[in-house]
């Protein structure tokens, strides 16, 4: 079942208290409202107490919580009844979130700071843009600025022609690169598929299950870790390596 066929969520996490996490959390409300989808319950997380979603009137089944995205998703992974019908709407707007999420788990782990990996080679998209020091490497098939509210579809809005490229193969090229360096390093990617309109999301059992490899990972060997996040047209890879 693909996320456009599935309508029916239990908890649904959205990453931001901004004006355009406020504008999801509105659209996903009115969806329900319509019988477009399903959800039990859906919370805004924002590390600024005084967002813009706190002072947004919400329906009952919304919450809002003041905490860091990757604290957030943490606690998240942690329940002990966590299925597919719960899921993580990412805030593309952010840094690389997951990427934070992964320094903390191997701070955590293994009680020191990791540092962040250099990734020396990238693979040929129209975009690229890197960190300075080299770590944070954000990858695009667009050369414009690309609204908020696109969801990517198989006809570009801004080409007007037929959308022939894939991300995904350039972050599979990516992950060959690398492991070609460092065969035992480790390298998770996450696709962010729609999940109404233009709303991706990721399942939070997926990052659970990673999370969890990620620590069997560094419990045996101090090889990189690389994670990336993308959608059709846009993505975003780092590092970390002790």
């Amino acid at each position: 079942m693909t996320a456009q066929e599935k309508s029916s969520y239990r908890h649904v996490l959205v990453l931001g208290g901004h004006k355009l996490a406020t504008s999801y959390a509105h659209k996903i409300t009115q969806a329900k409202s319509k019988g477009a989808l399903f959800y039990h319950d859906l919370t805004l997380v924002d590390p600024k107490a005084n967002c813009e979603a706190s002072k947004t009137k919400f329906a009952q089944d919304v919450g809002i919580k003041t905490q860091s995205y990757a604290d957030a998703i943490a606690q998240a992974i942690k329940a002990p009844n966590l299925n597919d019908e719960d899921i993580l709407i990412p805030d593309h707007t952010a840094k690389h979130v997951l990427l934070q999420l992964y320094i903390n788990v191997a701070k955590e782990q293994s009680g020191k700071e990791p540092s962040l990996a250099k990734i020396t080679k990238k693979p040929d998209t129209p975009f690229s843009y890197q960190s300075e020091d080299q770590t944070v490497l954000a990858l695009s098939f667009a050369t414009w600025t690309c609204p908020a509210d696109c969801d990517e579809p198989a006809i570009c809005p801004h080409t007007k022609s037929t959308r022939d490229w894939e991300m995904a193969d350039k972050i599979s090229d990516l992950k060959k690169i690398l492991l070609s360096k460092e065969s035992k390093a480790l390298f998770h990617s996450y696709a962010c598929p729609s999940f109404y309109e233009e709303i991706c999301h990721i399942p939070l059992t997926l990052i659970r299950d990673r999370v969890a490899e990620l620590k069997t990972h560094l419990s045996k060997n101090q090889a990189p870790v690389y994670v990336a996040t993308h959608s059709h047209c846009h993505g975003i890879v780092g590092g970390i390596e002790f």
